[in-house]
């Protein structure tokens, strides 16, 4: 829970303003009824509240003494009503339509592939001295991640030490495989569920309370949010085992959903014109949508058109149990995939080397897009009403750089 805790903190710093002295109707918290969310949620409200001091048993609304500690209220649903945080349960046409059932097709066509065994068994068993399974190698693929992000061993990785660039790059392709088809880009009905999140938003925006929303949920609810507003997206967004140059894919799970994801919305006052921009912060950097006409953030408008583009125009009684034809036409892992590398001689060297290719031009983008985030103020705008989303989730692979905490992978190290 130490991420959530750095995380408020970086908040904090970031958008002083948005974290005022605590005060119920200023804050709206809310988890699902899963434990680790609600520790989350803790750990992230114990990040901004730690230094108030002891329990104030004095402040009201209208005399906020700021000088003591204000217990945090929490709200959550139960299982079989939270249609908010975990929209994908309770959703028959979701959870029984064949692209979600057959989620993991993709990827254990990948595990089974000569591709699999030349570049992650052969040369990991070689190592340890006996043979390895599948099972075994995405075990030391965890351990490795584990091992990585903890705040003890992550300069002292002797699971990740084993492993050649190349098998943790397919190890990273293969679980990317599995909650592709599950959240993402290929399954219409899984993300566009994600749309009461939206509306949620927008419905945080409305009136003139200077509220602040706090959202902690899972995976299987911020990655389809971050595809329905298309952030990182390729253009062919037909992912299969045998994909050629996988490596150069931009919808990386592995770099969207990290541990301790998050995805802020804050909304501004242009003072040089009459509709509110909202900026949208993924992992603590700001991105542009592609649905937004201006660089600077989005319209209310433009977010609500986005929500209406969905299946029912987000009805989920329509999406869920009515007829239902997002999913019709989307293109199913199946087993006959043409492999686009059967005649392609794959090799450690040749993995490793369009790897670094692709790091040394991300790490250039990165180093610029990180300067503009830096150095562009505000100007033109002014904060009249802010409101903060934060959808947190428990994910192990991270990125991104020193200033956000975040850390990278090492076979993403330059």
């Amino acid at each position: 829970m130490l991420e959530h805790y750095n995380l408020a903190r970086r908040y904090k710093r970031r958008f002083p303003v948005l974290f005022p002295s605590y005060y119920p109707t200023r804050y709206h918290v809310r988890t699902t009824h899963i434990l680790r969310t609600s520790q989350s949620a803790a750990s992230f409200m114990f990040g901004l509240f730690e230094d108030m001091g002891p329990l104030d048993q004095t402040s009201t609304r209208t005399n906020l003494s700021g000088d003591g500690f204000q217990p945090v209220g929490v709200e959550m649903e139960s299982a079989d009503e939270d249609t908010l945080l975990r929209f994908m349960d309770n959703c028959p046409a979701y959870t029984d339509s064949p692209i979600t059932v057959n989620h993991n097709s993709e990827a254990a066509k990948l595990q089974k592939s000569q591709h699999y065994e030349k570049l992650v068994l052969e040369p990991l068993s070689e190592l340890v001295g006996f043979s390895l399974t599948v099972e075994d190698a995405e075990g030391l693929y965890d351990l490795c991640t584990f091992e990585h992000v903890s705040p003890t061993e992550s300069n002292n990785s002797s699971f990740c030490d084993l492993m050649p660039r190349s098998a943790l790059a397919l190890l990273d392709y293969s679980r990317d495989l599995s909650r592709y088809y599950e959240s993402s880009y290929p399954n219409k009905l899984g993300y566009e569920l994600s749309c009461v999140l939206l509306q949620d938003v927008l419905k945080q925006f409305e009136g003139e309370e200077h509220t602040t929303a706090l959202r902690f949920a899972h995976s299987e609810s911020i990655v389809p949010l971050v595809t329905l507003l298309g952030i990182n997206k390729d253009t062919d967004t037909v992912y299969t085992w045998d994909k050629q140059e996988f490596w150069n894919r931009t919808t990386k799970m592995s770099e969207i959903d990290p541990f301790a994801t998050n995805i802020g919305f804050v909304l501004f006052k242009n003072t040089s014109s009459d509709e509110d921009l909202i900026k949208v912060f993924m992992n603590e950097r700001e991105v542009k949508i592609p649905a937004c006409v201006s660089d600077e953030g989005c319209t209310k408008s433009e977010l609500l058109k986005i929500v209406q583009s969905t299946e029912g125009s987000c009805d989920r009684s329509v999406m869920c149990f009515g007829t239902n034809s997002s999913n019709d036409d989307v293109i199913n892992p199946t087993d006959n995939v043409t492999s686009l590398l059967s005649n392609t001689e794959i090799s450690e060297e040749f993995v490793d080397a369009a790897i670094a290719a692709k790091l040394e031009s991300e790490n250039k983008v990165l180093l610029n897009y990180n300067l503009f985030i830096l150095e562009t103020g505000l100007s033109g705008l002014c904060i009249v009403l802010i409101g903060f989303i934060a959808m947190n989730c428990k994910k192990i692979i991270s990125d991104s750089d020193g200033r956000t905490g975040y850390q990278k992978m090492p076979f993403l190290d330059s």
